[in-house]
């Protein structure tokens, strides 16, 4: 099964799926329909603080993630509509009945233009119906999944301990290749699991160190700790001779919170070409209560295969998860039909991310070509030009990007037909370098837009001669239909 849809299809509560509620979690649940309404109606009034301030959360991150997601669903919209509903649950888990809750939305852009969406999530409320806990989940009617949360071509399986519920993530919200977290229901732990591709020679401590100061940039208050050798529990004795493993504990000083300071533990598994990140993250008192369930967590995490060869088990992921070939500077992936030939000579390699697919090739000068694939974001049912020419017009401003005011020979600043069903639009911008503001340097831009997928050429130049390899290539860039 691919991981993607196997993390979609998991939502794991106590090792049981949530599916109907039983009789009992029935009469102990207080009635949830009218925080729904609630809910909605302050979502609609554009109201997120009062929305949150529902809440007495177990989870403050998660609750901060959701206040986001609903700020920038009232930024964009002048009008909104939302009706909620519980799809499954309750579940009781100690004093809090978890439910799957699904919401009609509707939102009216400032043009005047609806956007309607269907979002999934999981809530849970205290026993006095007090909500506790909120996080968005993909919407799925997969058929149930296992008790453990398995992925074959990322090559592990974890969770099935009581107490636990797993949530997926969607790739364009973790970056990684796969990612789920597991939150400890009552609790304020969370531990979340994402894999990346690890081609580098890097050691597993030199990257949890990373990780660990790339976070702590984000927090004033943080201080990392030493890169320690650290062995999954189930290999203490006997690990697979290419596996290496490290962890790196980050104490966050929270002088006036009500529970305490917090704590960040990075731990880092390489094998068979992937990186494997297992973070958990709460405060040092509840993470110091909890360690029985945690222990079980952390001895629930396997690798399905202890003999993977690094290049052919990556080639193999690659493959399988993402339908990605790549064989002498020629990319092919299978799932999308799409197939590109990079410049002649140059070095090419996968890159992870949150997109469908993310290639690059390099020469020996410095100059670079990306092809990234993007599929739908959620809610949308199409991609349409308005929509990539808003993203691309953000990023330009972002970046600090102009196009060039005259246009090289055959690249045009405009969408023009492709196929049969697609447009193509191709764009030479001028980078200034940072380093250097009066040296300029191109950028070529090429987008080619499918109702289903987005493909990017972005192509970043050292010299001429790059550039028009890069010019010259984008012309193999195919999409058969």
């Amino acid at each position: 099964m691919i991981a993607g849809r196997a993390l979609a299809a998991a939502a794991i509560v106590g090792g049981a799926l949530l599916g109907a509620p039983s009789l009992r979690a029935q009469a102990a649940a207080p009635p949830v329909e009218g925080l729904l309404r609630a809910l909605d109606d302050r979502f609609v009034r554009g109201d997120v603080a009062g929305y949150l301030g529902r809440f007495d959360a177990d989870h403050p991150g998660a609750l901060a993630v959701l206040g986001r997601s609903l700020q920038e669903q009232v930024d964009a919209s002048r009008a909104r509509k939302r009706t909620s509903s519980v799809v499954a649950g309750p579940v009781m888990i100690g004093d809090r009945a978890l439910y799957r809750v699904r919401s009609a939305v509707e939102l009216v852009r400032p043009d005047g233009a609806i956007r309607r969406t269907v979002e999934d999530a999981f809530l849970a409320t205290r026993d006095d119906g007090t909500p506790a806990f909120a996080v968005a989940t993909p919407a799925s009617s997969a058929p149930p999944a296992a008790r453990r949360l398995e992925s074959p071509t990322c090559n592990y399986a974890v969770g099935g301990v009581d107490g636990f519920l797993c949530v997926a993530l969607r790739p364009q919200q973790s970056l990684a290749l796969d990612a789920a977290s597991f939150y400890l229901v009552g609790t304020d732990i969370a531990c979340d699991v994402h894999v990346q591709l690890q081609r580098s020679p890097a050691d597993a401590r030199r990257a949890a160190r990373e990780l660990a100061e790339a976070f702590a940039r984000l927090e004033p208050t943080a201080e990392v700790g030493l890169a320690n050798a650290w062995r999954p529990p189930r290999y203490r004795l006997l690990a697979p001779a290419d596996l290496d493993s490290a962890r790196v504990i980050v104490q966050v000083r929270r002088p006036n919170h009500p529970d305490g300071d917090e704590q960040v533990i990075f731990h880092v598994v390489h094998f068979g070409g992937l990186q494997h990140v297992l973070l958990t993250r709460g405060s040092a008192a509840a993470l110091a209560a909890q360690a029985r369930p945690l222990d079980a967590w952390y001895e629930s995490y396997a690798l399905l295969e202890r003999d993977r060869a690094s290049d052919a088990a990556l080639d193999q992921t690659l493959r399988d998860h993402l339908g990605s070939v790549l064989q002498d500077g020629r990319y092919q992936n299978l799932r999308f039909g799409v197939s590109f030939v990079g410049p002649d000579g140059w070095r090419a390699e996968h890159r992870g991310g949150g997109a469908r697919f993310r290639v690059r090739w390099q020469d020996a000068g410095g100059s670079q070509l990306w092809l990234v694939g993007y599929g739908l974001p959620a809610g949308v049912d199409a991609w349409t030009q308005a929509a990539v020419d808003r993203w691309v017009a953000h990023l330009l401003r972002a970046r600090g990007l102009r196009a060039l005011t005259e246009q090289p020979a055959g690249v045009v600043d405009a969408w023009r037909p492709f196929g049969d069903r697609a447009v193509e639009r191709t764009m030479t911008l001028r980078v200034l370098t940072p380093s250097d503001p009066t040296a300029p340097r191109r950028r070529v831009l090429h987008l080619q837009l499918h109702d289903d997928l987005l493909l990017i050429l972005d192509g970043v130049c050292a010299t001429s001669a790059a550039e028009q390899a890069i010019l010259d290539a984008r012309s193999s860039l195919r999409r058969p239909r």
